[in-house]
């Protein structure tokens, strides 16, 4: 019975008929330089994993479930970005996203079965800035990026406060020629730890490196390794 709290297994069905506008207004100062205001709205459907109503028993003290009735998330997102010689961006941000999509853990007290299972918070706004900064050294040519911002997040539940939290992430792309034809790239991404409604989710680190051979103008080969350093891991805390 303790995965089972909460669900709705009679309500099975979603309306995603929704209209998802987008405006962009751009001045153009010179070649490379302009000023960009947008406006745009989307949905993120939950995985399908998020809904299966079954169980995982594998660990019968901490059981994997979905959520039938789990609703998607709508994100309003309002942005300036600011360009500068094709060289350096800098882009302030709001965005507020209703019924967010989260992981939550429920503790059973009598039986202290945890139960891990998606559902549905009020809302997340979100408002910062990304800076990126464009280059080329010779053979070598990618891209640096870094956005800042405050998420304040609000609980469905009753007399829960909003959770504030500062979190940052850092993205890097680097591509060198190391000779006719052939290209090396690696792209590297890092989120920082962040506070929850929960707990507390832990920093995530995912890279991959790839190489590109041009064999003829019709034909390429191309491979990737994907974690070649073994960081990437999803890690989580909860407060009980």
């Amino acid at each position: 019975e303790a995965y089972r709290q909460g669900l709705d297994l009679d309500q099975t069905e979603q309306d995603y008929t929704s209209l998802f506008p987008s405006a962009f207004l751009t001045y153009s100062v010179e070649p490379g330089t302009l000023v960009k205001a947008s406006y745009s709205r989307r949905i993120e459907r939950p995985r399908t994993f998020f809904l299966n109503p079954f169980p995982d028993l594998s660990d019968t003290t901490f059981v994997r479930v979905g959520t039938p009735n789990l609703r998607p998330e709508y994100t309003d997102s309002y942005e300036l970005t600011l360009q500068y010689k094709f060289f350096a961006t800098l882009t302030p941000f709001f965005r507020r996203t209703t019924d967010v999509i989260s992981r939550r853990v429920f503790t059973d007290a009598e039986t202290g079965v945890s139960v891990f299972r998606p559902g549905n918070l009020d809302s997340e706004s979100n408002y910062g800035a990304d800076l990126t900064l464009f280059g080329q050294v010779g053979p070598l040519r990618g891209f640096a990026s870094t956005s800042l911002y405050q998420a304040v997040t609000t609980d469905p539940e009753p007399g829960e406060a909003d959770t504030k939290a500062l979190s940052f992430d850092v993205r890097t792309s680097l591509q060198a020629q190391l000779r006719e034809g052939t290209d090396l790239q690696l792209f590297a991404f890092y989120r920082g730890p962040q506070q929850t409604v929960d707990g507390r989710r832990g920093a995530f680190v995912f890279s991959n490196i790839g190489l590109n051979q041009t064999l003829s103008e019709r034909l390429r080969l191309a491979a990737r390794v994907n974690d070649p350093f073994g960081l990437a891991k999803f890690e989580f805390e909860t407060n009980d």
